[in-house]
C-alpha cells in the first residue's frame, strides 16, 4: 500500500548512511563507486536536504531577507519546496516497498519527484531577487546549487521523467551555474557546511 505525504511524515528518516566507495549503481566515477543502494541515499538525503533548506532559510530570515509573514508569496513557495521533500521520500518508500511488477512505474514517480522539487528550489530563487553579486546573494546561490545539483546527480541514475519537468530542471541548473553531481549524504553534508563556514555563518551548518 503506498503512504501518503501526511502519513509518511509521521515516520521521519533519521541519520546519514555512510558508505564506503565500492560499487557504481550505474557507472565509475573519478576511480570512486556509487553505492548499490541509491534509493536509501535518496532517502538519507532528503532528511539532510531539507535541512539544508531550512539553514537557508534560518540565514536569510536574520539577514532581514525573508519577514515570515503568513500568506507571503516566499512562504507559499517555501512550503512547496518542503512538501516537495516529503513527496520524494514517499516516492522512494513506495517504490521499496512495491511488488516487482509495480516498480517500474513507482520508479517513474521518483523521476518525477526529483525534478518537480528541482524546478520548485528554482521558484524559491527567482523569488528572491536577491541583489546580484553580494555576499549573501553569492553564498545563497552556491548553497542552492550545492542541493539541486546533488539532487541532479541522483536523477542521472534514474529513467527521466516527462520532456516538460526535464527541461524545467535542466533551466534551474543552469540558472544556479551548476551540472549534476552524484554525492553520499555525507559528502552533500561536508560541501554544504563548508561552503557555510567560508561564507561566513558557521551557525547554519547542517548537523
Amino acid at each position: 500500500m503506498e503512504l501518503t505525504r501526511r502519513e509518511f511524515g509521521k515516520n521521519s528518516i533519521l541519520g546519514l548512511v555512510l558508505l564506503s566507495c565500492t560499487e557504481f549503481f550505474t557507472g565509475v566515477l573519478s576511480g570512486c563507486t556509487w553505492p548499490k543502494n541509491l534509493y536509501q541515499n535518496i532517502l538519507s538525503y532528503t532528511t539532510l536536504g531539507l535541512d539544508a533548506f531550512q539553514s537557508i532559510i534560518s540565514l536569510l530570515t536574520a539577514s532581514g531577507i525573508i519577514i515570515p509573514v503568513e500568506g507571503a508569496a516566499i512562504s507559499t513557495v517555501v512550503a512547496l519546496v518542503k512538501a516537495g521533500f516529503a513527496d520524494l521520500q514517499v516516492a522512494v518508500t513506495n517504490y521499496e516497498a512495491a511488488p516487482a511488477a509495480n516498480k517500474t512505474t513507482l520508479l517513474g514517480k521518483i523521476s518525477t519527484a526529483l525534478a518537480v522539487l528541482q524546478a520548485q528550489l528554482g521558484t524559491f530563487w527567482a523569488n528572491l531577487s536577491l541583489p546580484t553579486g553580494t555576499k549573501v546573494s553569492l553564498l545563497v546561490q552556491g548553497l542552492l546549487g550545492i542541493i539541486v545539483s546533488t539532487l541532479a546527480g541522483f536523477a542521472t541514475q534514474l529513467p527521466p521523467p516527462a520532456a516538460s519537468a526535464t527541461a524545467r530542471s535542466v533551466n534551474v541548473l543552469a540558472r544556479l551555474g551548476v551540472t549534476a553531481q552524484k554525492r553520499t549524504p555525507a559528502e552533500f553534508k561536508k560541501d554544504f557546511n563548508s561552503l557555510l563556514i567560508q561564507g561566513g555563518y558557521p551557525q547554519y551548518i547542517v548537523r
